[in-house]
């Protein structure tokens, strides 16, 4: 077992601080670098990111770290703008607070971003945020994760289903910021074992992620004493539910006891113990959830919206989102 000690959001700047005097590795050479002109900076891609060559401090580009990369990274501008993301991103502030205006798709959010907070941005996502430096240095670590690792650490848990990643802007995870300090010790100090030692941590990265930032997160399990569905068939119903959620036949209550082996009874009250809801109150808001992501970062009218989160008509669509959010979806699209 590996001694693990947890660093507090306030003991973050001293933890940084007893590092700050390593030695950093460069920039790797794989990396695309272009020249921009004779009067502006070379810049290099970094997945869907352009940063300035002089900007990256250190990389995990060459250490042969598998389902993570890490950047550490010292902006000089005060904006970045991405391209479509393509992996799991999440940004992990290191000096001096700022505040910032992130625009994830058509979401924004203006917020103070303190060292030690994180950022998550999950795959599919377009991206812009500003601050102002004022002077003040500004360093961050990126860290990139493809969605088929997410996909297979939910696939441990018999979760069939991608584990859909939502937005997260200025959180304080203590679990997550140790693992991302300690994958940054790692790309530093790499030692001849260090890329099995960065395997293992990025594992447990991933697990914090689905556990804390996913539609995972819901799924609790009911003491023995209290009742409620075996793990494993908890599970496997709420797979087959994301599985189908875009089709309301496909999500009787029948269908879903049948598939765990159950009763329609049976299942209707264990599901409640575990779940705190009802079946079809848990795929109601599902949907909800769903449909908003959908409201936010795409254009799709409304009425197809409707259709593809699973509701036979959009005024059911409309009652159903009114219900759970407190306005429609066209005054919920409008106030992003």
């Amino acid at each position: 077992m590996l001694a693990t000690q947890m660093v507090s959001a306030t003991g973050f700047p001293a933890f940084i601080d007893s590092i700050k005097e390593r030695k950093l590795k460069e920039p790797t050479e794989t990396l695309k670098i272009s020249d921009m002109g004779r009067n502006q900076p070379a810049q290099t891609a970094v997945e869907a990111f352009a940063f300035n060559v002089c900007e990256i401090v250190a990389s995990s580009c060459a250490l042969g770290w598998k389902n993570i990369k890490a950047f550490e990274i010292r902006h000089e501008r005060e904006m970045i703008k991405t391209s479509l993301l393509q992996q799991h991103c999440v940004v992990l502030q290191m000096e001096n607070s700022f505040e910032i205006e992130v625009c994830v798709g058509a979401q924004k959010i203006k917020k103070v971003l303190r060292p030690g907070e994180l950022m998550i941005f999950p795959a599919g996502s377009s991206l812009q945020w500003r601050w102002r430096q004022g002077g003040k240095p500004n360093k961050a670590l990126y860290f990139f994760l493809e969605p088929q690792f997410l996909k297979t650490i939910a696939e441990s848990f018999n979760f069939k289903q991608p584990a859909m990643i939502e937005p997260a802007i200025g959180i304080d995870d203590e679990q997550l910021r140790y693992l991302a300090l300690s994958l940054l010790c790692e790309m530093r100090n790499a030692n001849i074992l260090g890329q099995f030692y960065a395997e293992t941590l990025a594992k447990a990265f991933a697990m914090q992620i689905v556990r804390q930032y996913s539609h995972f997160r819901e799924v609790r399990v009911a003491p023995p004493s209290i009742g409620g569905l075996a793990p494993f068939k908890l599970r496997k119903a709420l797979g087959f539910i994301d599985e189908n959620l875009e089709c309301e036949e496909d999500l009787s209550l029948e269908k879903i006891a049948g598939e765990v082996g159950m009763s329609y009874f049976h299942f209707s009250r264990t599901f409640k113990q575990s779940m705190g809801v009802s079946p079809n109150n848990y795929i109601t808001r599902r949907r909800i959830e769903l449909a908003k992501k959908l409201l936010a970062y795409s254009e799709a009218p409304i009425a197809d919206i409707a259709l593809q989160v699973g509701f036979a008509s959009q005024s059911h669509f409309t009652t159903m989102f009114r219900r759970q959010t407190g306005m429609t979806p066209k005054d919920y699209r409008r106030n992003l």
